[in-house]
């Protein structure tokens, strides 16, 4: 398990400043490194990758790994955890309004299109990792950071929330997707 060196308090939350980059659970088992789209695809256990499976070690540690939700439960070391949706909503509610909390938790110069209200002003440091789709594919890097939640859709046990960050729309949403999507990680403190 990495170190978790880099946090920053917002209201009364800790949340880690970077995307967790683990390729080991926090009981030391290594977690599947699955660079095939058809069989990221039809995952139901496990499994991480690098955007586009990149090697280039400067890029892996800048944005971290992407984890379908199925490797959440054995991720968080002691004392931390990966947040619930609730607590999601308790970083958005305190930046104020949602219409605003994008800018204050993504850093500056990390936009392809434009710098407009990426201040970082939290100190959350988003950076725009993109993800990976359920059919394996990669989208999205320098658009968007999307981080899952703990929480699982009651509409079927196949979905579960996560909270996103993009140039549109300029607010932090919630949405609802299938857990064999590669997304990153924060985690807050217990």
């Amino acid at each position: 398990m990495e170190k978790l060196i880099d946090v920053v308090q917002i209201g009364n939350q800790i949340w880690t400043t970077k995307n967790l980059s683990t390729t080991k659970f926090n009981d030391g088992t290594v977690i599947p490194n699955v660079i095939d789209d058809e069989q990221w695809s039809k995952l139901t256990t496990p499994g991480y990758c690098f955007y586009y499976n990149t090697t280039d070690v400067k890029a892996q540690k800048k944005y971290g790994v992407l984890y379908n939700w199925y490797a959440l439960e054995k991720l968080a070391p002691a004392g931390w955890h990966i947040p619930t949706d609730a607590e999601w909503q308790t970083l958005s509610d305190y930046l104020r309004e949602d219409a605003i909390a994008r800018g204050k938790i993504n850093e500056a110069g990390n936009w392809q299109l434009s710098d407009v209200g990426a201040i970082n002003e939290s100190g959350f440091s988003a950076l725009l990792s993109g993800y990976r789709q359920i059919n394996g594919y990669f989208t999205n890097q320098s658009y968007s950071d999307n981080w899952w939640s703990a929480t699982m859709s009651d509409a079927s046990v196949a979905y579960a929330y996560y909270r996103t960050t993009s140039h549109y729309p300029d607010y932090l949403p919630r949405y609802c997707i299938n857990k064999t999507c590669g997304f990153s990680i924060r985690l807050v403190k217990d």
